[in-house]
């Protein structure tokens, strides 16, 4: 018995030892920046026709008009809207242009301010989104010929 307790109590010396010996501590700062991105593509750059009464009744819808790719390392929404150099005031004043991510449901009508038109919903870095357009130009609106330009900009939610 006496040499069983006299090996627990060197077994209780050498753990202490060296537990004290190994502990140690590290700081400093990690710096992750923010990340973003957006690209837009115009896939269909052909010029928008109105060849019959319904496309003057119902507007005409451009699916898939552009491909938006968005880099971002946060929460963020992705907002449009008439950019200066376009007709803007005009479409805007009458809900002529309207977008919507494609799969959504509703249109929404662009103005000069920014409209978000999607919000990140995932956890991903990189994603891309495809746009429709819609223009309805409805009763009242001048035959004319509209500049459009649309800016795209990505914000933290």
């Amino acid at each position: 018995m006496k040499t069983l307790t006299t090996l627990s109590l060197f077994a209780a010396t050498i753990i202490s030892c060296y537990s004290s010996l190994a502990q140690t501590s590290a700081s400093g700062q990690i710096d992750i920046p923010r990340m973003h991105s957006i690209t837009p593509l115009v896939l269909d750059e052909k010029p928008i026709d109105f060849s019959s009464i319904s496309d003057y009744k119902n507007g005409v819808i451009i699916s898939e008009y552009c491909k938006i790719l968005v880099k971002s390392n946060y929460a963020w929404k992705l907002n449009a809207r008439f950019s200066k150099e376009s007709a803007g005031n005009t479409a805007a004043s009458k809900n002529l242009v309207s977008v919507r991510v494609s799969g959504s449901k509703d249109f929404i009508p662009l103005s000069t301010t920014p409209t978000t038109i999607q919000v990140s919903n995932n956890d991903n870095i990189s994603n891309e989104y495809y746009i429709d357009l819609k223009i309805d130009p409805k009763l009242g609106v001048n035959a004319n010929l509209l500049l459009l330009n649309i800016d795209y900009t990505l914000a933290a939610q």
